[in-house]
Protein backbone atom coordinates (compact mmCIF):
# COMPACT_ATOMS: atom_id res chain seq x y z
CA UNK A 1 0.00 0.00 0.00
CA UNK A 2 1.08 3.54 -0.82
CA UNK A 3 0.65 6.79 0.13
CA UNK A 4 -0.82 8.85 -2.69
CA UNK A 5 0.12 12.17 -3.27
CA UNK A 6 -1.84 15.77 -3.37
CA UNK A 7 -4.82 15.81 -6.07
CA UNK A 8 -2.91 19.24 -7.64
CA UNK A 9 -0.39 18.04 -10.49
CA UNK A 10 2.59 19.82 -11.89
CA UNK A 11 2.57 18.15 -15.36
CA UNK A 12 1.75 21.57 -16.76
CA UNK A 13 5.11 22.85 -15.82
CA UNK A 14 6.85 20.51 -18.68
CA UNK A 15 5.03 22.17 -21.75
CA UNK A 16 6.94 22.96 -24.29
CA UNK A 17 9.17 25.71 -23.54
CA UNK A 18 8.30 29.59 -25.11
CA UNK A 19 5.51 28.62 -27.36
CA UNK A 20 4.84 32.18 -27.22
CA UNK A 21 7.22 32.80 -30.05
CA UNK A 22 6.34 30.21 -33.00
CA UNK A 23 2.74 31.75 -32.19
CA UNK A 24 3.99 34.98 -32.69
CA UNK A 25 5.94 33.96 -35.75
CA UNK A 26 2.99 32.31 -37.31
CA UNK A 27 0.64 34.97 -36.72
CA UNK A 28 3.03 38.14 -38.18
CA UNK A 29 1.97 40.23 -41.37
CA UNK A 30 4.13 41.42 -43.94
CA UNK A 31 3.55 45.37 -44.60
CA UNK A 32 5.52 47.21 -47.52
CA UNK A 33 8.38 49.43 -45.73
CA UNK A 34 7.60 53.20 -46.18
CA UNK A 35 10.28 54.97 -48.71
CA UNK A 36 11.48 58.36 -47.98
CA UNK A 37 12.24 60.60 -50.43
CA UNK A 38 15.48 60.09 -50.92
CA UNK A 39 14.82 56.32 -51.19
CA UNK A 40 15.82 55.17 -47.72
CA UNK A 41 13.54 52.81 -45.93
CA UNK A 42 12.26 54.38 -42.49
CA UNK A 43 10.48 52.50 -39.84
CA UNK A 44 6.71 53.20 -39.03
CA UNK A 45 5.38 52.91 -35.41
CA UNK A 46 1.42 52.29 -35.63
CA UNK A 47 -1.57 52.35 -33.05
CA UNK A 48 -1.57 48.35 -33.84
CA UNK A 49 1.85 48.11 -32.79
CA UNK A 50 2.07 49.79 -29.61
CA UNK A 51 -0.87 47.69 -28.62
CA UNK A 52 1.10 44.61 -29.59
CA UNK A 53 4.00 45.78 -27.96
CA UNK A 54 1.72 46.17 -24.69
CA UNK A 55 0.22 43.00 -25.15
CA UNK A 56 3.15 40.67 -25.06
CA UNK A 57 3.66 40.36 -21.11
CA UNK A 58 0.35 39.40 -20.60
CA UNK A 59 0.81 37.01 -23.33
CA UNK A 60 4.29 35.61 -21.71
CA UNK A 61 2.00 35.19 -18.60
CA UNK A 62 -0.90 33.51 -20.28
CA UNK A 63 0.99 30.92 -22.60
CA UNK A 64 3.71 30.53 -20.23
CA UNK A 65 3.14 28.40 -17.08
CA UNK A 66 6.70 29.92 -15.61
CA UNK A 67 5.38 33.17 -15.89
CA UNK A 68 2.34 33.13 -14.54
CA UNK A 69 3.94 31.37 -11.46
CA UNK A 70 5.75 34.51 -10.94
CA UNK A 71 3.34 36.82 -11.35
CA UNK A 72 1.49 34.98 -8.57
CA UNK A 73 4.00 34.83 -6.24
CA UNK A 74 4.68 38.58 -6.73
CA UNK A 75 1.09 39.14 -5.97
CA UNK A 76 1.40 37.22 -2.69
CA UNK A 77 0.76 39.72 0.73
CA UNK A 78 2.77 39.65 3.68
CA UNK A 79 0.39 37.50 5.63
CA UNK A 80 0.76 34.93 2.45
CA UNK A 81 4.40 35.31 2.55
CA UNK A 82 4.10 34.69 6.35
CA UNK A 83 1.91 31.34 6.02
CA UNK A 84 4.17 30.33 2.84
CA UNK A 85 7.77 30.64 4.96
CA UNK A 86 5.45 28.60 7.89
CA UNK A 87 4.09 25.82 6.15
CA UNK A 88 7.36 24.95 4.31
CA UNK A 89 9.09 24.80 7.44
CA UNK A 90 6.20 22.60 9.16
CA UNK A 91 6.53 20.19 6.35
CA UNK A 92 10.56 19.65 6.81
CA UNK A 93 9.28 19.09 10.60
CA UNK A 94 6.86 16.74 9.43
CA UNK A 95 8.85 14.70 6.95
CA UNK A 96 11.39 14.30 9.95
CA UNK A 97 8.63 13.03 12.36
CA UNK A 98 8.12 10.55 9.23
CA UNK A 99 11.84 9.54 8.68
CA UNK A 100 12.65 8.74 12.60
CA UNK A 101 9.38 6.74 12.91
CA UNK A 102 8.89 2.90 11.41
CA UNK A 103 5.74 2.64 9.38
CA UNK A 104 3.55 0.87 12.24
CA UNK A 105 4.49 3.33 14.47
CA UNK A 106 3.11 6.13 12.13
CA UNK A 107 -0.88 4.95 12.99
CA UNK A 108 -2.75 4.21 15.95
CA UNK A 109 -5.74 1.92 16.61
CA UNK A 110 -7.89 4.27 18.69
CA UNK A 111 -10.76 6.36 17.75
CA UNK A 112 -9.30 10.24 16.50
CA UNK A 113 -12.10 11.90 17.84
CA UNK A 114 -11.19 13.27 21.28
CA UNK A 115 -14.20 14.70 22.58
CA UNK A 116 -16.66 17.86 21.10
CA UNK A 117 -14.11 20.70 20.07
CA UNK A 118 -15.11 24.53 20.86
CA UNK A 119 -17.19 25.53 17.88
CA UNK A 120 -14.84 27.66 15.28
CA UNK A 121 -15.54 31.25 13.79
CA UNK A 122 -15.53 32.67 10.66
CA UNK A 123 -12.03 34.14 11.35
CA UNK A 124 -10.18 30.79 12.56
CA UNK A 125 -11.79 29.01 9.73
CA UNK A 126 -10.51 31.44 7.52
CA UNK A 127 -7.24 31.20 8.60
CA UNK A 128 -7.70 27.48 8.75
CA UNK A 129 -8.29 27.85 4.77
CA UNK A 130 -5.27 30.03 4.84
CA UNK A 131 -2.91 27.53 6.61
CA UNK A 132 -4.15 24.99 4.18
CA UNK A 133 -3.63 26.28 0.95
CA UNK A 134 -0.01 27.79 2.11
CA UNK A 135 0.95 23.63 2.75
CA UNK A 136 -0.36 22.75 -0.74
CA UNK A 137 2.15 26.26 -2.24
CA UNK A 138 4.95 24.84 -0.30
CA UNK A 139 4.35 21.43 -1.29
CA UNK A 140 3.58 21.73 -4.80
CA UNK A 141 6.20 24.78 -5.13
CA UNK A 142 8.77 24.48 -2.11
CA UNK A 143 11.90 22.77 -1.86
CA UNK A 144 10.93 18.71 -2.00
CA UNK A 145 7.76 17.17 -2.49
CA UNK A 146 6.04 15.90 -0.05
CA UNK A 147 3.62 12.71 0.48
CA UNK A 148 0.37 13.70 1.70
CA UNK A 149 0.64 12.26 4.98
CA UNK A 150 3.37 14.65 5.57
CA UNK A 151 1.34 17.69 4.23
CA UNK A 152 -1.39 16.39 6.99
CA UNK A 153 0.98 16.40 9.92
CA UNK A 154 2.12 19.66 8.38
CA UNK A 155 -1.42 21.24 8.26
CA UNK A 156 -2.30 19.64 11.75
CA UNK A 157 0.47 21.15 13.81
CA UNK A 158 -0.01 24.50 12.04
CA UNK A 159 -3.09 25.26 13.03
CA UNK A 160 -2.85 23.83 16.46
CA UNK A 161 -0.01 26.27 16.67
CA UNK A 162 -2.48 29.10 16.07
CA UNK A 163 -4.82 27.61 18.65
CA UNK A 164 -7.50 25.89 16.50
CA UNK A 165 -8.23 22.68 18.08
CA UNK A 166 -9.97 19.74 16.48
CA UNK A 167 -8.27 18.89 13.46
CA UNK A 168 -8.41 15.39 12.64
CA UNK A 169 -5.75 13.87 10.23
CA UNK A 170 -7.81 11.16 7.75
CA UNK A 171 -7.21 8.17 6.23
CA UNK A 172 -8.95 6.68 3.35
CA UNK A 173 -7.73 3.84 1.10
CA UNK A 174 -8.65 2.86 -2.86
CA UNK A 175 -7.95 0.04 -4.88
CA UNK A 176 -5.32 1.46 -8.04
CA UNK A 177 -3.77 -0.49 -10.63
CA UNK A 178 -0.85 -1.42 -8.51
CA UNK A 179 -2.85 -2.51 -5.39
CA UNK A 180 -3.88 -0.59 -2.61
CA UNK A 181 -3.52 3.21 -2.19
CA UNK A 182 -3.58 5.45 0.72
CA UNK A 183 -3.92 8.88 1.05
CA UNK A 184 -4.26 11.41 4.47
CA UNK A 185 -6.13 14.80 4.55
CA UNK A 186 -7.26 17.08 7.12
CA UNK A 187 -10.90 17.42 8.35
CA UNK A 188 -12.12 20.31 10.83
CA UNK A 189 -15.65 20.74 11.96
CA UNK A 190 -16.31 18.43 8.49
CA UNK A 191 -14.73 20.74 6.58
CA UNK A 192 -11.40 19.15 4.33
CA UNK A 193 -8.34 21.56 5.14
CA UNK A 194 -5.84 21.25 2.77
CA UNK A 195 -7.40 19.47 -0.27
CA UNK A 196 -10.57 18.96 -2.30
CA UNK A 197 -13.46 17.44 -1.23
CA UNK A 198 -13.50 15.64 -4.90
CA UNK A 199 -10.25 14.80 -4.35
CA UNK A 200 -10.62 12.76 -0.66
CA UNK A 201 -14.36 11.46 -1.62
CA UNK A 202 -12.21 8.93 -4.15
CA UNK A 203 -11.05 6.98 -0.57
CA UNK A 204 -12.72 5.13 1.80
CA UNK A 205 -12.18 6.62 5.57
CA UNK A 206 -10.60 3.98 7.51
CA UNK A 207 -12.37 5.68 10.98
CA UNK A 208 -10.79 3.33 13.73
CA UNK A 209 -7.38 4.87 12.31
CA UNK A 210 -5.53 8.04 13.81
CA UNK A 211 -2.56 9.30 13.04
CA UNK A 212 0.50 9.84 15.94
CA UNK A 213 1.82 13.20 14.43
Amino acid sequence: MTWGQESGSCSHLHATPFPLFAARSSERTRMPTPRSSDGTSRAIWTSSSATAWRSRPAALTACHPVGALVRKVISLGAREWRDLWRAQWALISAQRVISNRAPGQLTSRTSAETGTPRALGPEARSQARALGDAVRRAAKYGIFRPACLVQAIAIQRLLTADGIQGAIIRVGVKQADEGMEAHAWVELEGDVIGDSLAHVREFAPLNELSVLS
